[in-house]
């Protein structure tokens, strides 16, 4: 799928990459799309804030934008792309992701709810996976690709089942069968279908805020899907 054209037209969102590197907004946003860098560290996968042309991998992050795009085809987006430093020892092996939650919509101010409609991730040549209607007891899962040498990108697709316009929740984990390396924390995605770009940023900024654990994340994740089945079955 080629998006350059559109890309061309969307600058980099300037706040996600002034807090993921500690430093203030400043200046022109940089022409490019936000990717996730993988490494290698402690023998865990590490997700980074990382661009894609020129390759090079930033800071640790855990939270990234995407967009969807309306094709032929369906509401697909094959972003944010992956690469990993080269050298790494993740070269030549299988990276996977897995699906870790049922997918949230934002209300304009949280992410609390379920989303009433699914995202399929896929590779080519595999079976894609849904996310469920409802928390998985155990993370599900899906697609893995070979990551290639060079610093080269590799993708995912991603499927909205549905047209409505809003901002959707992903979250994953990634695993590898690199010998010895574990699988990361979890991490998030933001996709936008539709909707204005400060409400991505206000999107991104709560899962920040409130997603990415710190003690007791548990205890709140659990509250949060009770919060939202009462909501849907009062519906």
């Amino acid at each position: 799928m080629n998006h350059d054209a559109d890309r061309a037209r969307r600058p980099w969102r300037p706040a996600l990459a002034a807090l993921a590197l500690g430093c203030p907004v400043a200046g022109p946003a940089l022409a490019h799309d936000a990717s996730i860098g993988l490494r290698v560290e402690s023998g865990l996968l590490s997700t980074h804030l990382a661009e894609a042309f020129p390759p090079v991998i930033l800071s640790q992050e855990r939270v990234f934008p995407a967009d969807f795009f309306d094709t032929r085809l369906g509401i697909i987006s094959d972003e944010p792309s992956y690469l990993a430093d080269d050298p790494s020892p993740l070269i030549g092996h299988l990276v996977g992701v897995r699906v870790r939650r049922a997918a949230r919509v934002w209300n304009g101010n949280d992410f609390l709810g379920l989303s009433l409609l699914t995202l399929t991730l896929s590779a080519a040549g595999q079976p894609g996976v849904t996310t469920p209607m409802m928390d998985p007891m155990t993370p599900i899962l899906g697609p893995a690709l070979e990551v290639p040498g060079g610093s080269a990108e590799f993708r995912f697709d991603t499927t909205l089942n549905g047209t409505t316009p809003g901002l959707y929740l992903l979250e994953l984990d990634a695993w590898t069968d690199t010998p010895g390396v574990g699988g990361s924390l979890p991490y998030w995605i933001v996709l936008n279908h539709g909707m204005p770009e400060h409400e991505v940023d206000h999107g991104i900024e709560w899962v920040r805020d409130n997603l990415v654990p710190t003690p007791g994340a548990g205890v709140m994740m659990v509250g949060l899907t009770v919060l939202a089945t009462r909501r849907r079955r009062s519906n």
